[in-house]
């Protein structure tokens, strides 16, 4: 059995748990690894690390000359600095604050955030950024290009941008619903545009004859309120549905 000084153990214990302030994170991992600085003048590289299953995140590097930075809780397994785990990462400098208690919020740097509220989710995004959801071609995890020398098949690649089945997008001005690559409702704040699916044709907004799919009733929606003035047709049009249950557009 080895045992070791009371001086060993008490610094191995004070060493146990540090904070320490982030200098970038390498993606390219299985494992995230970072680049972090303790004490005065220490530095660790490809430290691992862990995120809660289920959620990932790259935190911002440190702006070189600045005072503020991420801030990483490390443990060192057995006291030992040369073997540390990065538990937790948090960076005051983006947090979003003042939330009512219960509440959760994910949110990137630049003000993206989703917001799990008592009443509901909000969605949201600054001017200029884009609002997507998709359901994809393929119903089988996307698999990542693997590291180099990879002895097994692990993590999976990021779907924003890829091909996707159906979609819809949403921005400070316009609402678009769609199957594939082709856009069934179109909508902004000077007209509205629904296309026949099998035909290709297109018609404005409240005219009748064609059929399409229920995603229009929301389109409709969305274009009464960026667009005011047609809220009076936008209702005819909901009140029209009657039991066609949202399936047929007029």
């Amino acid at each position: 059995m080895k045992f070791s000084s009371a001086r060993d153990a008490s610094d191995r214990a004070g060493g146990g748990v540090t904070r320490h302030t982030l200098v970038k994170a390498d993606d390219a991992h299985f494992m995230q690894e970072v680049h972090i600085e303790g004490f005065a003048g220490e530095a660790a590289q490809q430290i691992e690390h862990a995120h809660p299953y289920g959620f990932t995140a790259v935190p911002k590097p440190q702006v070189q000359g600045a005072t503020q930075a991420a801030e990483a809780f490390v443990a060192h397994l057995s006291g030992n600095r040369s073997h540390g785990v990065v538990l937790v990462m948090g960076d005051r400098r983006f947090r979003v604050m003042g939330m009512a208690e219960g509440e959760v919020c994910m949110h990137s740097d630049d003000g993206q955030q989703v917001h799990m509220t008592s009443t509901g989710t909000v969605v949201s995004a600054p001017m200029g950024k884009t609002i997507t959801g998709q359901i994809m071609q393929s119903g089988s995890m996307p698999i990542p290009t693997q590291p180099q020398g990879a002895s097994a098949q692990m993590g999976q690649a990021a779907q924003a941008g890829k091909p996707n089945a159906t979609s819809f997008t949403l921005t400070s001005t316009s609402f678009t619903a769609a199957i594939g690559s082709t856009s069934l409702v179109r909508c902004d704040s000077n007209h509205a545009t629904i296309r026949h699916k099998a035909s290709g044709r297109e018609r404005m907004p409240f005219e009748r004859g064609d059929h399409c799919r229920g995603i229009s009733l929301l389109g409709y929606m969305i274009y009464a309120r960026l667009s005011p003035r047609r809220v009076a047709d936008a209702r005819r049009y909901c009140d029209g549905l009657g039991d066609n249950g949202g399936w047929s557009c007029r």
